[in-house]
């Protein structure tokens, strides 16, 4: 479902929504849990939508000979985002925000998140918060070993 209950302290605040985050999000739900999951972005992340299941897709596509890989890849991929958006928004146990999040001080030993989306500032309280942002390369000097290997 869109939006959360601010007077209400959830079981964990997810923040991410890419494959890590869903699947940690759906495995609490899936145990009954109300859980808060905080998107900035696409829900499905790279993974969904710039990642895995295009190149997968259009591997799949070469194969198969599809005339136009590349709008078939698009038509896949948005069919999938649009599934996963529809699903995270009438979940039963899983409550959507949408905005960018960060880290406050609580008062009452629960955390606070909070949240800045196209509705304004909203908090978030959770007995247990999950970072789930993915992350981003970095290049490890090797010693004799230049960029282009």
């Amino acid at each position: 479902m869109i939006g959360h209950d601010p007077l209400t302290t959830y079981k964990a605040a997810v923040i991410g929504a890419g494959s890590g985050g869903l699947t940690m999000a759906t495995g609490l739900s899936n145990f009954g849990h109300d859980i808060v999951l905080i998107e900035g972005d696409k829900i499905g992340g790279d993974c969904t939508n710039v990642g895995c299941i295009p190149s997968k897709a259009l591997l799949h596509a070469a194969e198969a000979g599809v005339d136009d890989p590349f709008a078939w890849v698009r038509a896949r991929r948005d069919g999938l985002a649009a599934d996963e958006d529809v699903e995270m928004e009438t979940h039963d146990h899983i409550h959507l925000v949408r905005g960018w999040a960060r880290l406050t001080k609580s008062e009452n030993g629960a955390h606070v998140v909070c949240v800045s989306g196209p509705d304004g500032d909203v908090e978030v309280h959770a007995e247990n918060v999950i970072v789930s942002t993915g992350s981003k390369p970095i290049e490890i000097p090797v010693e004799g070993l230049g960029p282009e290997r």
